[in-house]
């Protein structure tokens, strides 16, 4: 009972519907992983791209008013400036880092050490005590007057970023099951509908019987798939036919000589 119930699950033992609807459904998969893939990484350059451009903007909002400054009291109205540009959800931050502790700015300086830094002043920082992770852009900035050389830190908030991402990749896999369903009903229902001239077929040939030996399955209205099979058959009837004609003759052969 049990092996009958797993030889019938087996797909060797699926109906040719079932199998043209399992194969429209990978296929689907497969393109809809492709694409998405592709999008997901257009997505992912997007968004880097649109905080480099957050980071570039903010940094040279305030390089043009640093450089400028060379005294204690333009430096109080450059961080002024900066406590204006942070918003109060933290999403954007400002840290100067500099050897004159007058000129420094920024909460957990200490932090700032560990920025890995790459190319282009870009860099990563995660801050331990809030948990975010901000990606940054750095530059130095020469002495000016009394001021010394200053190094300033932009960084923002990657996590819109990355909730973006992950909500893409949800209703993206969503999406991609949705379809895959989608198209193996769609696929099994036209299979069915495909294979129908192939069970008229079928009945057709239940219906022969020893006395209409002499018929033939029509050829006009079956698909071209089918012509071979059809001919085929056809000849085993024709030979079927003769042999069955042989045999009656030599039975009344038989009953005659008895």
């Amino acid at each position: 009972m049990t092996r009958a119930f797993v030889s019938r699950l087996s797909p060797a033992r699926w109906s040719i519907a079932a199998r043209l609807a399992a194969m429209f459904a990978v296929a689907t998969l497969v393109t809809c992983a492709v694409i998405g893939a592709a999008l997901y990484q257009v997505l992912d350059r997007e968004l880097v791209r649109h905080e480099d451009e957050e980071l570039n903007t903010n940094l040279q909002n305030l390089v043009y008013s640093i450089q400028r400054t060379g005294d204690l009291d333009r430096w109080a109205r450059v961080r002024a400036k900066m406590d204006t540009l942070t918003p109060p959800d933290g999403s954007v931050r400002f840290w100067v880092l500099s050897d004159d502790p007058r000129f420094l700015y920024g909460k957990g300086l200490d932090e700032m050490e560990r920025v890995n830094q790459g190319e282009a002043g870009h860099g990563t920082l995660r801050v331990p005590i809030s948990g975010r992770s901000y990606r940054t852009l750095s530059m130095r900035i020469g002495p000016f007057a009394d001021r010394p050389p200053v190094r300033l830190i932009v960084g923002v908030d990657t996590e819109p970023f990355e909730h973006t991402l992950r909500a893409f990749l949800v209703a993206l896999t969503l999406l991609t099951l949705g379809v895959v369903a989608l198209v193996m009903a769609l696929g099994w229902w036209i299979a069915r509908i495909g294979l129908r001239p192939l069970q008229r077929l079928s009945a057709e040939a239940r219906a022969l019987r020893p006395k209409t030996l002499s018929q033939r399955l029509p050829l006009e209205s079956l698909p071209v798939e089918l012509e071979d099979l059809t001919i085929a058959f056809n000849g085993a009837l024709g030979r079927l036919e003769d042999a069955y004609q042989q045999l009656e003759g030599f039975n009344a052969d038989v009953a005659h000589e008895l």
